[in-house]
């Protein structure tokens, strides 16, 4: 669910949201509207809409731990030929070990013969580290924020 302010330049697109189980699919769908505004190529959107989902479903899962109705923030835009993109909440933060495991650990695909391997927890954001040229995670005042930055190759012509 969206809240009343919500802010969309021809540069930036800024929204506040609240924290449903739903609540990354619609992040998603108007991040994806506010790219395709900025002609990014279709593999591009792809991988982004998915960092989205997957960084938003840790915000629901982890910081609130599936509490509904709390704060969202989400911000992207262009910068030169880098797409940002920033979420913010006020929830448990995540430790920097867990962004550091996610960067620095091999994602293997589920082994279907070996039950040790069929655990999802982590395997989103080992996703989003992989797609992204450029992952951060910080807390200040209360407020904890991932932001990524994924170099745009690809723009496709208006």
């Amino acid at each position: 669910m969206q809240t009343e302010e919500s802010t969309v330049s021809p540069v930036k697109y800024k929204s506040e949201y609240l924290s449903a189980l739903s609540v990354s699919r619609i992040i998603a769908d108007d991040c994806v509207q506010f790219w395709r505004r900025l002609a990014l190529s279709e593999s591009d959107l792809i991988q982004l809409e998915l960092c989205v989902v997957e960084l938003v479903n840790n915000v629901v899962e982890h910081a609130y731990d599936y509490a509904i109705n709390q704060p969202i923030l989400c911000e992207t835009w262009l910068e030169e030929q880098k797409l940002q993109f920033r979420v913010s909440d006020y929830g448990s933060g995540m430790s920097e070990a867990n962004l550091m495991q996610a960067k620095c650990c091999e994602l293997r695909p589920p082994d279907p013969k070996d039950c040790s391997t069929w655990h999802s927890s982590g395997r989103g954001l080992q996703m989003v580290v992989r797609m992204v040229d450029e992952i951060q995670h910080y807390q200040k005042q209360g407020m904890n924020t991932t932001h990524i930055g994924k170099l745009i190759e690809h723009i496709e012509p208006s």
